[in-house]
């Protein structure tokens, strides 16, 4: 049994799919209150009959178009059982048979078509060989009420094209129509496009009326997709017209005077789908809830309706709505979070608190478990030991989510916090069992660190118990001497803590020109060989075998049959012809990569085509890595020549061929080439490290020094120097006085300096790694974030709060301290012997000698990313980019930026180079301020970058490091990786990668000099 979502599968897929499949088998749709069966044998389907009245579509037309009466139906159905109902029908003759070729049939065929539109509806395919006698019955019922795949594909690309036309001339569901001009003319269109007798005069009738085309299709029982196609033609022709917003109103107000809330409704739906009426919405509202309507539309309604009054500028209103939608529909975690984002920070403490209850309840799928862990840490997270129940919370709906990296973060966030204050073991066991559920190795580590903890505070604790025991047995002996000082002893208390209609029905015998009886039986193999080659997809050889049968004598039905038959195959082979022609048109424009993607499109659009049988699939070599071995199904394909525009390699187009690519240092690549399954051919050659000096704690920082080691800095804390070459360590230490180091570190002459977030400085030699000097700072109820800056012969670092201090490069010894407004990220920058501090909605610049301010400037929006260069700063907000003079702070020039925000800021000598949130990298003119040039968005986020030279390095978070020449903006070389890259460095010829799973990866970049990678476009 196959079962999946049919939002998921389009239509085409799912035919194609039923084709492949030679078994009988029944396909159930099953939506939100429709149940539909259909049967699929030999390439084609066929609607199945239900016994009960409300699932029979057939039946349900019938009583339409007035030929049967729903009594007649249950009759039918009582008597003949499981049946179905066209069949029985037909062998009961109430029906003629030529009446089911003609409305009927069209109307069969719109509904079946309009079974995959469905919303939310599920599939499922049962494969049931054994009912095919009975599902198939009868030799009335096949020609008339069953459908050929290949007729209802090339009706869906009808359909498609239809639509556009539909959309381009203003027919939409939605919009009330009148009659501009003489009713006549309209109602001889309607009678000539639908031609369902009564439904065209019942459609007519309902068009004059004041209703949605919507309610005018559902009421008259029209086929939606003629019925489209009739409001083009009368809009094209200028005979009906759209309503106003101002009619509708005035309709509305009639409506609702005659009391007839129901029509009002429908009118006012119109109105506001067409736009967002604040008034009309507030009505809209006020009818739905007293007329109790679904609740759907309402909470859909109260959205817009949100949203409304947010842009009237009514924020009291549009909370109330919100709040409204999420208590109309609780389990929408939507819902509930569009609420939260709306509720102010402050004087909402006990609503957010139930909203958050409610969030956390919601989600049922693993993405919307990650939404809610997000909301709650949006809200809870400032302070981990003040809402620990929030946070294990949120860490259990990110390992429901399948995010165990975001668990473990929150957790040892939690565990870090919980040390640090005294927190209850109960509480810290807890944590750590939720941890071993998220990373296990990270559990094993902290369970390390809590029992090392555990025994120095025992040991502790013995030293003041024996301390106590010794206190008091003096007190005792020294109270026998002297009871008035021992009563004088104070206690001590120490804590511990598409269709084709039918073909052929041939005259009877007694009818005027009968042919032969013999020439009969011939004429019916030969449109059963023809229908059986196109079913085989030998779709030219049906053609002729077709032709072949034409004869004067047939009647104009058949004669009308066969020539649509003809028709639709002569349309496929020559879209396929003319799909090849412009292919080749391409390429000897030079256009080798669309001339690959049009070949592509025919293999999967015209499969059956003999052009496809014949043609071979041209891959330009341009679009393969630079010296790669190609091989196809493991025969090394020789390449040609490099710089020919014409080369390529070529592959079959009708066959499947495994594709791939091998090159030295590089990971090497498999493409499985299906017809008709890939839209492009592309190579991704994933470079390997020339090294790998393995780790177990996640690195933080690298440092490349001017030896021939490098230091680093993983996220204990804990500092390493390794040599690079025999990945030898030098020396270890672990600074951890108190708090956690900052991410990097300031390099110096023979030594770095460190930070801690608690304010403490430490000068550590790398030749040893010796500790040289260290020093506390005062960062009063902040935090450092940010490495130290040297300026001139000083050493410049903030905290959190604005305090800037300035010390001495070699003492240490504090110089002056200056209080200023700074952002989160990169708020200190230098500049000709200047400090310029970053804030929120100013620039400070600050003479490093006694910290006096010297200018400040007011910036329009809060800068997101700051860098320096000569005599120039360069601040990046949400909406653009700014040079600022140093000297004295003015702008210099600004260019915009689009909607997402950047991410870092690096310069060279001649570019700026702003790396957005999207992974898109745009390079700047230093003097200009315009865009030389800039690669695509990502789907990912970048996480760290570093530059070097000619070359910008940068990690994403889903693994990938990719390396980019900055002379042109292209590619050279990309690593996909296991774990995300957490820190960037470039040390001379090498590049080193340090990563989340604690390794370092070495690239050598000699290696790479005229062996680079051809940059990869899709084709």
């Amino acid at each position: 049994m196959l079962q999946g979502d049919v939002d998921n599968l389009p239509l085409p897929a799912l035919l194609q799919g039923l084709v492949s499949n030679h078994n009988s088998g029944i396909l159930l749709l099953e939506g939100e209150n429709q149940c539909r069966r259909i049967g699929v044998d030999a390439g084609a389907v066929e609607l199945i009959c239900d016994p009960d009245g409300n699932s029979e579509p057939l039946g349900q037309i019938l009583t339409a178009l007035e030929i049967l009466q729903p009594e007649e139906i249950s009759n039918i159905l009582t008597n003949l059982g499981t049946s179905a109902l066209g069949d029985a029908l037909l062998r009961l003759r109430l029906l003629d048979t030529s009446m089911v070729t003609g409305p009927i049939r069209t109307l069969i065929h719109e509904q079946l078509l309009d079974l995959f539109c469905w919303q939310g509806a599920r599939y499922r395919f049962e494969v049931c060989s054994w009912q095919k006698k009975r599902l198939f019955t009868g030799e009335g019922v096949s020609p008339c009420l069953r459908f050929p795949i290949p007729s209802l594909l090339l009706e869906v690309a009808r359909r498609e094209d239809e639509d556009h036309l539909n959309a381009a001339a203003g027919a939409c569901l939605d919009e009330i129509y009148q009659i501009a001009t003489d009713k006549q003319s309209a109602e001889l269109i309607i009678v000539e496009t639908l031609a369902v007798d009564p439904i065209d005069k019942k459609f007519f009738r309902l068009l004059q009326q004041p209703l949605p085309l919507r309610d005018v299709i559902d009421t008259s029982g029209a086929p939606r997709k003629p019925a489209l196609d009739t409001i083009r033609l009368l809009l094209e022709q200028n005979i009906i017209e759209p309503m106003s917003s101002r009619e509708k109103k005035t309709v509305v107000g009639r409506l609702l005077a005659q009391q007839r809330p129901a029509r009002a409704m429908a009118v006012l739906r119109s109105l506001a789908c067409q736009e967002d009426d604040l008034p009309a919405l507030e009505q809209l509202h006020t009818l739905l809830h007293q007329e109790k309507a679904p609740i759907g539309e309402r909470e859909q309604l109260l959205r817009r309706l949100a949203s409304a009054r947010n842009d009237s500028g009514d924020n009291i209103g549009c909370r109330k709505a919100l709040r409204q939608r999420a208590e109309l529909v609780p389990e929408n975690l939507e819902a509930q979070l569009e609420l939260l984002e709306s509720l102010p920070l402050t004087n909402s403490r006990r609503e957010t608190e139930r909203l958050l209850e409610r969030i956390f309840q919601c989600p049922q799928t693993a993405h919307e478990a990650l939404l809610g862990a997000e909301a709650i840490e949006s809200r809870r997270a400032g302070d981990p030991i003040r809402d620990p129940g929030w946070l294990e919370r949120s860490v259990s709906l990110r390992i429901q989510g399948n995010d165990p990296e975001g668990a473990t973060r929150v957790l040892e966030s939690l565990l870090r916090e919980g040390l640090r204050a005294g927190t209850d073991l109960d509480s810290l066991h807890r944590w750590l069992d939720l941890l071993e559920q998220a990373d296990p190795g990270a559990h094993e580590q902290w369970k390390a660190q809590l029992q090392r903890r555990r025994k120095g505070s025992s040991s502790r604790v013995g030293v003041l118990v024996l301390l106590c025991l010794a206190f008091g047995l003096f007190a005792f002996l020294h109270g026998r001497n002297s009871p008035e000082k021992a009563s004088a002893l104070s206690t001590t208390t120490i804590s511990t803590q598409i269709e084709i209609p039918a073909l052929i029905k041939l005259i009877s015998a007694d009818e005027k020109g009968a042919p032969e009886a013999a020439h009969l039986i011939a004429l019916e193999r030969g449109f059963s060989e023809a229908i059986g080659l196109r079913t085989d997809g030998k779709y030219l050889k049906a053609l002729q075998q077709m032709k072949s049968l034409r004869d004067a004598r047939l009647p104009a039905t058949s004669l009308g049959a066969i020539d649509r038959f003809c028709g639709e195959l002569e349309d496929y082979l020559e879209n396929a012809q003319g799909l090849h022609e412009r292919s080749l048109g391409l390429k000897k424009q030079g256009n080798q990569e669309g001339s690959l993607s049009l070949q592509l499109q025919l293999v999967r659009k015209y499969p059956h085509s003999p052009i496809v049988t014949r043609m071979k699939l041209e891959l330009p070599l341009e679009l393969t890595p630079r010296h790669a071995i190609i091989s196809i199904d493991g025969k090394i394909v020789p390449l040609p020549k490099r710089g020919d525009p014409e080369a390529s390699i070529l592959l079959p187009a009708d066959q499947p061929v495994l594709i791939s690519a091998q090159r030295r240092g590089y990971q090497s690549r498999m493409i499985w080439h299906e017809p008709g399954s890939l839209t492009r051919i592309q190579f991704h050659l994933s470079r390997l490290p020339n090294r790998v000096v393995g780790g177990d704690t996640p690195v933080e920082t690298t440092i490349s020094t001017a030896g021939t080691a490098v230091i680093v800095i993983d996220r204990d804390s804990r500092l390493r120097s390794i040599s690079p070459v025999t990945k030898e360590v030098h020396w270890e230490v672990t600074a951890r006085p108190s708090g956690d180091l900052v991410d990097g570190a300031l390099l110096l002459e023979d030594s770095i300096l460190v930070a801690t977030s608690t304010g403490h400085l430490l000068l550590i030699d790398t030749e040893n790694g010796s500790v040289i000097r260290e020093t506390k700072i005062f960062t009063g109820p902040g935090i450092v974030r940010n490495t130290p800056i040297a300026v001139a012969d000083k050493i410049v670092v903030a905290t959190s709060r604005g305090i800037v201090h300035a010390l001495d490069r070699k003492s240490l010894e504090m110089i002056w301290t200056r209080e200023v407004e700074l952002i989160r990220r990169s708020p200190l920058q230098t500049t000709d012997g200047l400090l310029i501090a970053v804030g929120p909605s100013s620039l400070s610049g600050i003479d490093v000698a006694d910290g006096s301010i010297l200018w400040k400037r007011q910036t329009p929006h809060r800068g997101l990313a700051t860098t320096a260069r000569r005599s120039a700063l360069f601040v990046a907000t949400s909406s653009e980019v700014t040079r600022y003079s140093a000297q004295d702070g003015k702008p210099i020039w600004r260019l915009a930026l689009d909607a997402d925000p950047p991410q870092t800021l690096n310069t060279t000598s001649d570019l700026l180079l702003l790396q957005s949130e999207n992974g898109s990298l745009q390079a700047i003119d230093f003097d200009e301020g315009t865009i030389r040039w800039s690669t695509p968005r990502r789907e990912t986020k970048p996480i760290v970058s570093t530059i070097s030279g000619n070359m910008f390095a940068f990690s994403n978070t889903d693994g990938g490091l990719h390396v980019i020449d900055l002379r042109d903006g292209q590619p050279l070389w990309t690593h996909l990786g296991s774990s995300p890259g957490s820190c960037l460095t470039f040390d001379g010829e090498m590049l080193l990668v340090g990563d989340e799973s604690g390794d370092l990866l070495l690239f050598d970049l000699k290696s790479l000099d005229g062996d680079l990678s051809a940059a990869e476009n899709p084709s």
